[in-house]
C-alpha cells in the first residue's frame, strides 16, 4: 500500500468514526425518542374541564349584561374559548354584617341572614353568571355538569360568629347546628331545582376541611372540620337530601388542598357516611399519592374528580412561566391521578391564578398565557374522550367519545432545548396521512402549524422549549377492539400468601388484600423475586390480573401455576413484555391451587411491587364422590328388559360400589330370597358364561 493510499484509507476512516460519533451523540436529538400509543391500554372516561364560579361569578356578574355575555362566551364556548362544561357554585355562608375583612368579591351571600329568615335574592350576580353558562351550554348543545359546594356555613351557626372561621384553628360550626347547616345548603338546592330549574349533580358541604388557616379575620369564608365531624355531617347531609326527595343531587367530599390527606380523610369515614358520597374530590395543590388515591376511589367504587388546582407552590417568574407550570400539573394529575374531571379554581383572577384578566372600571378583559395553554387541552380533548396509554410522562393521549379522533399533548419543560420525539401509531389499524398541530409557547397562542405527514403509522414531533403541542388525527375507531376484561371472581383475595422478600411495611398479604392503596414490595431493586398465593384447593384457572406499583412502567415476569407447590408450570410467559400498563391481563385455560408471579426485569429504580395480584376461576375441582347404593328398582339395568351378562356385570359393580345403576330386581332374584345380593350377580355371571345352567331355590 502506498502512503497515498494509506493517507487517503486513514482519512476516510477518521471521517466514518466522526459520522459514527455523530450518530450516536446527535442522532437521538434529530430523531428522537421513540413514543408509543396503545389504545388497547385504555383508562378513564372523562366528564369535562371546569372551574369553580366563585368569586369571578360575584364579580363579573355585576357586569352590563353585553359585556358579561362576552367574557362568559370566552369560558363555555369549545371553539373559541375554553370550553368548560364542569361548574362549581358557590352556595355562601354569609357574613356577620358587622365584619368587613373579607377582600372585595370574596364575602359571598348567604340566603339565611338569620334562623328562620330566607332571602332568595341574594348572590345575584353569581346567579346570573351560571344561568347565562346554562342558556349558551344549552344552545351549543353541551351538557352541564354542576355542583354546589359550601366554604362555611352562615355566621351564625358556627362558634365564632364569623365565617372566616374560628377564634384558633378548630372546628367552627356549633355542634348544636349540624342538622341546621344540613337544612340550609338543601333548601338551596332544592329551591335551586324548583324556582329555577337548576338541578345540581352533587352537593358538596366542604372545603380543605383539614387545614388549618381558617381562622377569624381571614380574606375569605372557610371553615375546619375534624374527620370525626366530617364522617359525623355527611351522614346527616346524605340523610337529609333524602328525607327531602332530592335524589337527584348527591354528595361529595372532602375537598382537601392535599391529595395525601384526602387519603387520610376518606379512609376515616364511617360506612355510614362513605355510602351517601357518589364522589371523591381532592384538590391537587399538594401531596404525591395520586396513584393511592386513584386506587382508593376505584375500591370504593367512587367517582374521582380533580376538583381544584392552580399555581399555589409556583417558584415564579413570567406569564409563560406559570402556564407550564400548570400544564405540568394537569397531565401528572390526569395520568397518575386519573380522574374523570379536571377544575381550576379561578378563571379570573389579576394575578397568576386565572386565565383571562379583566379591569372591573371598563368591564374589559385580555388573555393570560393560561387561557391558550388550557385550550391545548379542553379544546381537543372533550367530555366523552377515553384517555389511553402513552409511554411517556410529559404526554397524554384521548380518543374522543365517538372514536373518530386521537388527540395527543405534549409539554416541553425545558426552558432552553427542544424535544424530538417519533410518535408510533402502529396500534390502530388505520389512521389520516396527517396530523394537525396547535402550539402554545412563549411567542405562540394555540397557533396552528401547518400539517405533520404520517409515514408508516408513524410522524416526527418537534416539541420547541418551554412549549405545550396538541397534535391531532382522524382515526376509524371501529377497529379499535375492546380492552379484555377481567374473567371472573377473583378466587385470591385474602388467601394465603408468600414470598422470598418483602419490605415490613409492604409485606406479601397485601398482594391481595383487596386494597388497591397497599401494596407488596421487595425489600430490594433485583429482578428474580417471586410472589405466591396459596388458593387452598385445586381450582379451575381462567387468568390473572396484576396491579403495578408504578405508572408507565414495563414490568417484565412469568406466571406459574403448580398443584402441590413443588412442579412448577408456565402459564403467561411476560419477559419479553414491552406493555409500560400498570394494569395487566393475562389469560389461560388450566388447573392448579398454587400460582407463581415472578418479576424478571425492571426499569431502571423501579422494583418488584404491586398493588394487587388477582386470580380468576370457577369452582373447585374435587374427585365425584362414590355414593351410597340405592335400593334397586323394577326394571332391567340397561333398559333392553332382558338380564344379560351386562345386567349381571353391573349388579356386581352395584354391590361393590363401583357403578349407581338400578336393575331389575324381579328377574335377577335367581336364588328366591327376596332381595338382590351379591350372589345373585355372580350366579347371573356364571350363567351367561356357561358355568352353571340353572339356578336352583334354596
Amino acid at each position: 500500500m502506498t502512503n497515498t493510499t494509506k493517507r487517503r484509507f486513514t482519512i476516510q476512516f477518521k471521517y466514518f468514526l466522526t459520522i459514527v460519533f455523530l450518530f450516536f451523540t446527535i442522532g437521538p436529538l434529530i430523531f428522537g425518542q421513540t413514543v408509543t400509543v396503545d389504545p388497547m391500554v385504555q383508562y378513564q372516561q372523562f366528564e369535562g374541564w371546569g372551574a369553580s364560579i366563585c368569586w369571578w361569578g360575584n364579580q363579573i356578574g355585576r357586569w352590563s349584561e353585553s359585556n358579561r355575555n362576552n367574557l362568559v362566551e370566552y369560558v363555555i364556548n369549545p371553539e373559541t374559548g375554553l370550553g368548560y362544561n364542569i361548574f362549581r357554585f358557590n352556595i355562601g355562608g354569609g357574613e356577620n354584617p358587622s365584619h368587613h375583612h373579607m377582600t372585595e368579591f370574596r364575602d359571598m351571600p348567604g340566603y339565611q341572614p338569620s334562623p328562620g329568615v330566607w332571602d332568595w335574592e341574594a348572590d345575584k350576580y353569581q346567579r346570573a353568571v351560571l344561568l347565562r353558562l346554562i342558556q349558551r351550554a344549552e344552545a351549543l348543545g353541551q351538557n352541564l355538569v354542576l355542583e354546589a359546594f359550601s366554604n362555611s356555613p352562615p355566621y351564625w351557626m358556627t362558634n365564632s360568629a364569623c365565617a372566616s372561621g374560628a377564634s384558633s384553628p378548630g372546628n367552627n360550626l356549633s355542634p348544636g347546628n349540624y342538622q341546621a347547616f344540613a337544612d340550609y345548603l338543601t333548601e338551596v338546592v332544592r329551591y335551586y331545582r324548583d324556582t329555577w330549574g337548576i338541578v345540581f349533580n352533587t352537593l358538596e358541604p366542604l372545603n380543605e376541611p383539614s387545614a388549618s388557616w381558617w381562622v377569624e379575620g381571614n380574606t375569605q369564608e372557610g371553615c375546619s372540620f375534624t374527620s370525626s365531624s366530617q364522617s359525623a355531617l355527611l351522614e346527616i347531609m346524605g340523610k337529609t337530601l333524602v328525607s327531602k326527595g332530592l335524589s337527584e343531587t348527591r354528595l361529595s367530599a372532602p375537598d382537601e388542598t392535599s391529595i395525601d390527606t384526602t387519603i387520610t380523610t376518606v379512609k376515616s369515614y364511617s360506612q355510614a357516611a362513605l355510602s351517601y358520597i357518589s364522589q371523591i374530590n381532592s384538590h391537587s395543590y399538594s401531596g404525591s399519592k395520586r396513584g393511592d388515591l386513584k386506587n382508593l376511589a376505584a375500591n370504593l367504587g367512587k367517582r374521582l374528580w380533580q376538583s381544584e388546582s392552580g399555581p399555589l407552590g409556583w417558584p415564579g417568574g413570567d406569564d409563560n412561566d406559570v402556564a407550564i407550570y400548570m400544564a405540568k400539573r394537569i397531565i401528572t394529575d390526569l395520568r397518575e391521578m386519573q380522574p374523570v374531571a379536571w377544575l381550576d379554581w379561578q378563571i379570573v383572577d389579576g394575578g397568576v391564578w386565572g386565565s383571562i384578566h379583566v379591569n372591573q372600571s371598563t368591564q374589559s378583559f385580555t388573555f393570560t398565557k393560561r387561557f391558550y395553554m388550557h385550550r391545548n387541552f379542553s379544546q381537543f380533548i372533550r367530555p366523552g374522550a377515553r384517555f389511553i396509554d402513552i409511554n411517556h410522562s410529559n404526554m397524554i393521549a384521548a380518543i374522543s367519545q365517538k372514536q373518530d379522533y386521537l388527540t395527543i399533548v405534549v409539554l416541553n419543560e425545558k426552558s432552553s432545548s427542544s424535544e424530538n420525539y417519533t410518535i408510533d401509531l402502529s396500534a390502530f389499524s388505520t389512521t389520516t396521512n396527517s396530523v394537525s398541530v396547535h402550539r402554545t409557547s412563549k411567542n405562540e397562542n394555540l397557533f396552528q402549524l401547518a400539517n405533520l405527514p404520517i409515514s408508516g403509522k408513524r410522524f416526527t414531533a418537534s416539541v420547541p422549549a418551554y412549549s405545550i403541542s396538541t397534535y391531532q388525527i382522524a382515526i376509524d375507531g371501529s377497529t379499535i377492539p375492546s380492552p379484555t376484561p377481567a374473567p371472573g371472581p377473583n378466587i385470591a383475595l385474602k388467601k394465603a400468601a408468600n414470598v422470598d422478600s418483602e419490605e415490613s411495611e409492604n409485606p406479601a398479604a397485601n398482594g391481595n388484600d383487596g386494597d388497591l392503596t397497599t401494596r407488596w414490595c421487595a425489600n430490594n431493586g433485583n429482578t428474580g423475586h417471586w410472589w405466591k398465593v396459596d388458593l387452598g384447593d385445586i381450582y379451575n384457572l381462567s387468568g390473572s390480573e396484576v396491579f403495578w406499583e408504578g405508572t408507565g412502567h414495563v414490568y417484565k415476569y412469568l406466571i406459574e401455576v403448580s398443584s402441590n407447590n413443588s412442579s412448577w408450570t408456565t402459564v403467561a410467559d411476560q419477559r419479553n413484555n414491552s406493555l409500560a400498563s400498570q394494569t395487566q391481563v393475562d389469560l389461560f385455560s388450566t388447573q392448579a391451587r398454587y400460582i407463581r408471579i415472578t418479576v424478571t426485569g425492571l426499569d431502571p429504580n423501579m422494583w418488584a411491587s404491586f398493588y394487587e395480584f388477582r386470580v380468576f376461576g370457577a369452582e373447585t375441582i374435587t374427585p365425584t364422590p362414590t355414593p351410597t347404593p340405592e335400593p334397586a328398582e323394577l326394571g332391567d339395568v340397561n333398559q333392553d328388559n332382558w338380564v344379560n351378562i351386562v345386567d349381571s356385570l353391573l349388579i356386581a359393580q352395584f354391590y361393590v360400589g363401583l357403578h349407581p345403576d338400578s336393575f331389575i330386581q324381579e328377574l335377577a332374584d335367581v336364588n328366591c330370597s327376596g332381595s338382590v345380593d351379591i350372589v345373585d350377580a355372580l350366579l347371573v355371571a356364571q350363567l351367561y358364561i356357561n358355568l352353571i345352567t340353572q339356578f336352583p331355590c334354596k
